[in-house]
Parts: C-alpha cells; sequence; structure tokens
C-alpha cells in the first residue's frame, strides 16, 4: 500500500494519552458537506420514549422508544468546522494518518511534540474513518485504506476487533463478562519520524465496570449490554451514568489528580441515548449538547477537559479522539 514507509518491529511501550489536531491543507466541497450536515438536524427531532431526570435517574424506567430530544440551537454550523478539522488533521508525509495532537500545544502552552507525531489507529484513526462516512465520505475512504494498511504492516498478529468498536456499533471479537472490560495493550512502530500506535487487549486482563467511572458505564456497560441484547442492563449502566450528572459535566468521583470534566463523557452520552433510543430530559439535552459545543475552538477542534464555570484548565488539548466521536454521536446511520 502506498503511504506507509518502513517500519521497524512493533514493541509494547505505555503512550502519553492519545490527542489530536493539525495544519495540512486539504480541499472539500464545503456545499456538498453543509447540506449534508443541515440533514442531520433530523437527530434533533422528538418523539417519545425513556425519560430519565438527574433526580429519577435511578426510579423513573419505562418501556424504551425511539426519541429524539429538540435543541434550542442548530449544530450544523459546529458540525461542519468540526469536520473540517478532522480533515485537517490528517497527516501526509507518507503517512495518511490522523495525528493525535496536530497543533502540537496544551491549552497552557505546553509542548507537545510526542503527541504532534503519534498516529493512533486506535481509537483516534478508527473512530475517524467512521464519522467522517457520514461528513466527508472520500476522504472516509482513504483514512480506512491508511488504517488497515498500517494493520496490515506494523501489526499483522494483534487483535484489531477491540471495545473501541462498541460506539461504532460493534462487539469486540471476544466479548468478555458482564460487568467487565479489558484493559488495554498497547503497541507501537516507529517509521518516518512519527510513531504508529494502537490498542488492543489480553483476555486475561480485565478491569470492573464501576458506578462512579461515568466512561466505564457508558462505553463499557450501556453499549455493551445494548450490544449484547441485554436490554435491562443497558439501562441500568444509562441511569447509573446519568446518576453522575451535576448539571456542568459527568462527575468522576474515582479521578483525583484535578477537578476538571471531560468532554468525551458528553459525546459518549449522546452515543448511548442515541443508541438505546431512549430519552433524557430536554432541559438536560440541551444542557449536554451546549457544554459539548462550548469547547469548540476557532479552529473548529474541541478541548478534552473544561472547569465548572466554563473556563479551560491548561492540560486540555485539542484530540483527534474527542473530534471523531463528537461527530459519531451525530451520524444517523450508525444508530438508526
Amino acid at each position: 500500500m502506498q503511504g506507509i514507509g518502513n517500519t521497524q518491529t512493533a514493541n509494547h511501550r505505555m503512550l502519553p494519552a492519545a490527542t489530536a489536531v493539525a495544519d495540512a491543507d486539504v480541499h472539500t466541497s464545503n456545499a456538498r458537506r453543509t447540506v449534508r450536515l443541515m440533514n442531520r438536524r433530523k437527530f434533533l427531532h422528538t418523539n417519545a420514549g425513556l425519560f430519565i431526570t438527574g433526580s429519577c435517574v435511578s426510579s423513573c424506567v419505562q418501556s424504551p422508544t425511539f426519541h429524539r430530544g429538540t435543541s434550542s440551537r442548530a449544530y450544523s454550523d459546529d458540525l461542519n468546522r468540526l469536520t473540517e478539522w478532522v480533515v485537517r488533521s490528517v497527516v501526509h508525509e507518507g503517512i495518511e494518518l490522523l495525528t493525535n495532537l496536530p497543533s502540537r500545544k496544551t491549552r497552557g502552552g505546553r509542548d507537545r511534540g510526542d503527541l504532534k507525531h503519534l498516529c493512533w489507529l486506535q481509537n483516534c484513526n478508527l473512530f475517524g474513518f467512521h464519522a467522517l462516512r457520514e461528513f466527508e465520505p472520500d476522504m472516509a475512504k482513504s483514512l480506512e485504506q491508511s488504517y488497515r494498511g498500517w494493520y496490515a504492516k506494523a501489526f499483522p498478529d494483534v487483535e484489531e476487533r477491540t471495545e473501541n468498536y462498541l460506539p461504532l456499533g460493534k462487539l469486540p471479537a471476544d466479548p468478555p463478562p458482564e460487568g467487565k472490560f479489558y484493559r488495554t495493550i498497547l503497541r507501537e512502530t516507529e517509521t518516518n519520524g512519527y510513531t504508529i500506535g494502537t490498542e488492543t487487549y489480553h483476555p486475561d486482563q480485565l478491569g470492573t465496570i464501576f458506578s462512579d467511572d461515568p466512561r466505564s458505564l457508558l462505553k463499557f456497560g450501556a453499549l455493551g449490554a445494548h450490544l449484547r441484547n441485554d436490554k435491562r442492563q443497558a439501562e441500568v449502566y444509562f441511569k447509573k451514568a446519568f446518576a453522575l450528572w451535576d448539571g456542568a459535566g459527568f462527575r468522576t468521583p474515582r479521578r483525583t489528580q484535578h477537578d476538571a470534566y471531560y468532554t468525551r463523557y458528553l459525546a459518549y452520552a449522546l452515543i448511548v441515548e442515541r443508541a438505546l433510543h431512549v430519552k433524557i430530559p430536554a432541559t438536560m439535552r440541551d444542557a449536554i449538547q451546549n457544554r459539548l459545543w462550548s469547547v469548540q475552538d476557532k479552529d473548529g477542534g474541541l478541548w478534552t477537559n473544561y472547569n465548572r464555570d466554563g473556563s479551560l484548565p491548561p492540560f486540555a488539548k485539542k484530540t483527534t479522539e474527542i473530534g471523531p466521536l463528537t461527530l459519531l454521536a451525530y451520524c444517523e446511520q450508525l444508530w438508526p
């Protein structure tokens, strides 16, 4: 495959947390994409379904039916700018993948050149080409070709079907036991000054889905149970996750390093709501979406973290994990 340089032997090494954004010039059809994005507004229409509020999360359960909450804002322009940002984040130079942190800098100005030169197959590029299938299909095809080419070239022995497929509507190749998730094993290879990395798992390395961890409740719990057709358990995880909503974001009592909120939990909440065909109150849904889009920078990228007052912590980054993950929350084809 073209675009894949000479690689060294892949090895095990812990890498920094995935991140992203970019600088490459890519010509796109704005008019065509805007039409597609305007059509995404159907995502914001309402019907009827499971009603969950912050005060009755543990008790208000009805049979879930299809529902979409309304919003006071139209997100087409925001989605358009985010799509363009993701497309610009592709590193060419013989790599043809999304770089984790194209801007190279954190919000506080710290130089993270290591992340600028890190291209994470899972989950950034996996989320990237799946999200772009609806928003920029030509780029999606190119990115998917590079993604699969790098797997074949650098990681032929690595299981590619991991739990990162859950937000895409697919179970991993070997689903973990109920209440558990696989801890990730990181692999990497070096080429042309870049690190190509990915995640896989080992059947014996399991983590527990805790009731005070929004990400594991939403991603591994609710989506995993839903895809196993365990609707009752999926609702249980969903309600536990929303019990952590405090009006500004999803609390993470388990994390003690800082008090900032994680933007990705907002995106996962919208994905899970959409996947389970459930409804949360319009005011709560608007608050989640408004928080999500309030961290969009002027270049179109989204910051990974924010404070309760809306300010940004100095360690926040604009990454190609949160960008494509947010686009996935608005993809109609994944969860019709």
